[in-house]
C-alpha cells in the first residue's frame, strides 16, 4: 500500500466522517473527470476501494454548487467543492440565496471536510490567432467564462469586474456551458477567450491547443496590488499568488498560470454522521 501520508489521510478522514468499521457503498459528485476536483475525487475512490475502506460510485460533470446542496441534503454523501460554497450556504447568499439564511445556516452545519487540495489558479487565455490581448479587450467581446452557475462563474466574473468594471451582459457577452463540453467550447471558435480554473499542466488547456498555440494573459498588476485586490484576494477559499521571475521557457509559462490572479483552495466534503 502507498505511503503516502496525503493518501492515508483521506482514508482516514473518510473513515472518521463517515463512522465505517466494513467496506460501504457510498456516492460522490464531483467536476470534469479531467480536472481536478475529478482526478481527486476519482483517485479517492481507487484509494478506499483498494484499501477495503468502501466503494465509492462517482457522478462526475457535476457543478458543483447542487452537489454541496446534495451533500448537505443526504442525497450523496461526498463532493469537491470551493471553500467558499459552504460559506456561502450558511449565509443564505450567492448561489444559495433562495435558501434563506437560516435554512443555510442548518444546511451547511451539516457538512465536514475530509481533506483539502488546491484546485487552480484563474486567468484568461485565448489562441495566439484571435489576437485577443487580455483583460484591456473584454469591452464587446463573447467570453467564455465557466458552467451555468456556480464558484467558478462566480470567481470569473468576479474577476472581470475587479480587472476592468464591466459585468456580464452589460460591457461584455458570456457565454457558460457544463464543464463537459468544455474543450468543445474553447475549440470551436464560440468565444474569443475562456476565463476558467487552470493547472500547470492543464487538462483541458492541453486538448484545446492541439488545435493552435495559446497565450494566457496577466492579470493588471496595479489592480492585483491595490487595496480592493487585496481584499478580494483574501475572501473565504481564496489566496493572491505571486512568484519570482525564473527563466527557463516551462517556468516561465508556469509563472504565467501563476501571476493571472487568484487561487482556489478546495476541500472534498461529506455530510456529518
Amino acid at each position: 500500500m502507498s505511503k503516502n501520508p496525503f493518501i492515508i489521510g483521506a482514508i482516514t478522514a473518510l473513515l472518521m466522517a463517515s463512522g465505517l468499521s466494513a467496506q460501504v457503498n457510498l456516492t460522490a459528485e464531483t467536476a470534469s473527470p479531467i480536472s481536478v476536483p475529478g482526478t481527486t475525487v476519482l483517485g479517492l475512490s481507487e484509494v478506499v476501494s483498494i484499501a477495503g475502506v468502501a466503494d465509492i460510485q462517482v457522478l462526475v460533470g457535476q457543478t458543483l454548487t447542487n452537489s454541496v446542496k446534495n451533500v448537505a441534503e443526504g442525497k450523496t454523501d461526498i463532493a469537491a467543492a470551493p471553500f467558499a460554497l459552504p460559506f456561502l450556504m450558511s449565509k443564505g447568499v450567492g448561489p444559495y440565496a433562495a435558501l434563506g439564511k437560516e435554512a443555510g445556516a442548518e444546511l451547511a452545519s451539516k457538512l465536514a471536510v475530509l481533506y483539502t487540495y488546491r484546485l487552480a489558479v484563474f486567468g484568461i487565455s485565448s489562441y495566439k490567432s484571435s489576437n485577443f490581448e487580455g483583460y484591456n479587450a473584454i469591452a464587446g467581446a463573447t467570453i467564455y467564462n465557466g458552467p451555468p452557475r456556480g464558484a467558478a462563474l462566480n470567481r470569473a466574473r468576479g474577476m472581470i469586474k475587479l480587472a476592468t468594471g464591466l459585468n456580464d451582459g452589460d460591457g461584455y457577452t458570456g457565454v457558460q456551458v457544463n464543464w463537459g463540453q468544455a474543450v468543445k467550447t474553447i475549440t470551436d471558435g464560440t468565444a474569443i477567450a475562456h476565463l476558467l480554473p487552470m493547472n500547470f499542466p492543464d487538462g483541458r488547456q492541453g486538448q484545446a491547443a492541439a488545435s493552435g498555440a495559446m497565450v494566457v494573459h496577466s492579470f493588471p498588476k496595479e489592480v492585483f496590488e491595490s487595496e480592493v485586490g487585496r481584499r478580494y484576494a483574501g475572501a473565504p477559499g481564496t489566496a493572491g499568488v505571486t512568484v519570482e521571475f525564473v527563466t527557463g521557457c516551462l517556468a516561465q509559462i508556469f509563472l504565467w498560470f501563476l501571476k493571472t490572479a487568484c487561487s482556489a483552495v478546495t476541500p472534498i466534503l461529506a455530510a456529518k454522521s
